[in-house]
């Protein structure tokens, strides 16, 4: 699954009657009637306890897909499929990230008659902070679907139970409505033995399970799927037309018509034409706003006004220079590109803005276009590492270039956060190795010349973590 929205939802309470499609509670077993409490309405549990061998094979269930930016999709082609009635897009990534497709892509969906939807790629991190992004960023409207997007309920990178149990009270708190949540088997299995009884039951579930033939349904918080990831690159099980065999696709517990009654799965209790609550965020610590400004880009927010007035007048002229920054670079013209082009420029300006020199911004380009970094971080090692490796690598070639100063601190960030993916990924031994290049790098940085350096570097010495606690 990939890298959301919120104008906020409104529904009068007599619409919320009931999640199921109507008179089919009647023919139901007992044990599967939906339930006629708040929660089963508010979750939009479905009536079944579900299909769960190839249920797509079904002529009359309906289906949803959910690209990303790099998913190419061909609008014509995709309409021939009269049961792919929804497309959930892949929208923000952890505080900072938008998918570039995600504006345009929702236009050309609506215009062309698809129910929209979004997701949020939780990372580890201020979960509240999360949401306030993904909600502010992509303002979903009343009839748009909200989910977040939990790969790992264990993690110790990206956003983990606790965490999204957090993110999904924030959102209920701002919108009114519970998210659906996406999540594999191992981590539903998780959810249902440590957290029943949470508001996880509130959030319908979107299952991703790349198997034809389910028998090991984890129930406990769920009686069933709401969605069913079921085919990706990963395991591809459907061709559609439109699309490549690396598009998520999924079933949905109903049919099309079902789908449609039911969508966008969660209804809202605030009062009809409430506006959507404003965020309530407090700044991040001054220490680890400085950290973060340098560490991952001066588009970070930070008050200058926050320091000591040494160190401020050095934030201030880090920033003048990271505004006055401008990239040769030229922009795609494609909205697929865009987000790796905002990416290679802030890089780039990352750099520009450390040094005085002339020659910087130059060579800041240069350094970015011979590393290539990731633009997506999930959690893993080998991006953090390669770009540890690179700033050690140019620092040996350049040792007093513009840079000099600034790279220690780089690399002794990204071997930490190095050092903890090896962690969640169990090798303790490689999590080490890169726990000792940390010291070493950050030893170099906490006795730069530059104080603006050695401000963060004490300041990563003391927080010991890749990411801010807030």
């Amino acid at each position: 699954m990939r890298l959301l929205i919120i104008a906020f939802l409104i529904v009068h309470p007599l619409a919320l009657q009931t999640a199921a499609p109507l008179g089919a509670q009647a023919s139901l077993p007992a044990d599967f009637r939906q339930e006629s409490t708040d929660r089963s309405k508010q979750a939009g549990t479905p009536a079944l306890p579900g299909n769960f061998q190839r249920p797509w094979d079904d002529p009359n269930t309906a289906l949803v897909i959910d690209p990303f930016h790099a998913n190419p999709i061909d609008w014509d082609k995709l309409k021939t499929e009269p049961r792919v009635v929804a497309i959930i897009h892949k929208a923000t990534i952890g505080v900072s990230k938008l998918d570039p497709a995600y504006f345009t892509r929702k236009k050309e969906a609506k215009k062309r008659g698809y129910l929209w939807g979004s997701y949020h790629w939780g990372v580890s991190g201020n979960p509240e902070k999360q949401a306030d992004y993904y909600l502010d960023t992509v303002k979903p409207g009343d009839d748009e679907l909200i989910a977040l997007d939990l790969e790992d309920a264990a993690s110790k990178k990206l956003m983990n139970a606790e965490e999204s149990l957090r993110f999904i009270k924030r959102v209920k708190e701002r919108t009114g409505r519970y998210p659906v949540l996406y999540t594999n088997h191992k981590s539903a299995k998780l959810l249902s033995a440590k957290f029943k009884g949470t508001e996880f039951a509130e959030a319908p579930l979107w299952y991703a399970r790349f198997k034809s033939d389910v028998t090991d349904f984890p129930t406990g918080i769920w009686r069933s799927y709401t969605l069913w990831q079921f085919s990706s690159e990963k395991f591809s099980q459907m061709a559609l037309p439109g699309v490549k065999p690396d598009m998520d696709i999924n079933v949905y517990n109903g049919t099309v018509d079902d789908l449609r009654s039911n969508w966008p799965l969660t209804r809202s209790s605030l009062p009809a034409a409430s506006p959507l609550k404003p965020s309530a965020q407090p700044a991040a610590p001054p220490e680890d706003a400085l950290l973060d400004a340098l560490v991952w880009g001066a588009d970070m927010k930070i008050d200058p006004k926050a320091y000591a007035p040494a160190l401020r007048i050095e934030v201030e002229q880090h920033l003048r220079r990271a505004r006055a920054y401008r990239s040769k670079r030229a922009e795609p013209s494609k909205p697929e590109s865009k987000m790796v082009y905002c990416a290679q420029i802030n890089y780039e300006r990352r750099l520009a803005a450390v040094s005085t020199d002339p020659r910087a911004a130059a060579l800041a380009a240069a350094y970015e276009k011979r590393l290539r970094p990731c633009y997506e971080w999930e959690g893993y090692h080998d991006c953090p590492e390669r770009e540890a490796l690179f700033a050690d690598e140019y620092q040996a070639a350049h040792p007093r270039g513009p840079f000099s100063d600034y790279l220690p601190l780089l690399a002794a960030h990204r071997w930490l956060c190095s050092a903890e993916a090896y962690d969640y990924e169990g090798q303790p031994a490689e999590a080490e190795r890169c726990r000792r290049m940390y010291e070493q790098r950050l030893s170099t940085a906490r006795v730069s010349r530059v104080l603006l350096i050695c401000a963060a570097a004490e300041r990563l010495a003391a927080r010991g973590k890749c990411f801010a606690s807030r």
